[in-house]
């Protein structure tokens, strides 16, 4: 099914209005020729101090614990910007599991 502007433009809208600043770089990403790095770093936010990922990475189950379900998302999201998930500000070793 393909979009028309104006339905594109009001979902636009929406997003940038009420997204999670995560999905908003991830939006830009995919659909704005937006930043890999600023995603990327986006998701470092969500980072614990043992490397793990909570902080409500996942909407739905807000714990600020690490969590290997929360692990998954974090991987999902890399993935989906094609990226190691290594971060200037909290590094997690080297690529995705380190």
């Amino acid at each position: 099914m393909k979009l028309s502007t104006e339905q594109w433009n009001k979902g636009k809208a929406y997003i940038q209005q009420n997204a999670r600043a995560l999905e908003q770089k991830l939006f830009n990403y995919y659909f704005e020729e937006g930043s890999k790095d600023e995603a990327i770093e986006e998701l470092s936010t969500y980072q614990n101090t043992d490397g793990g990922f909570g902080h409500s990475i996942e909407p739905d189950f807000r714990l600020a614990i690490s969590s290997p379900s929360r692990y998954d998302d974090r991987i999902t999201a890399c993935k989906s910007v094609k990226s190691p998930c290594q971060s200037s500000h909290r590094p997690t070793g080297n690529g995705l599991f380190g």
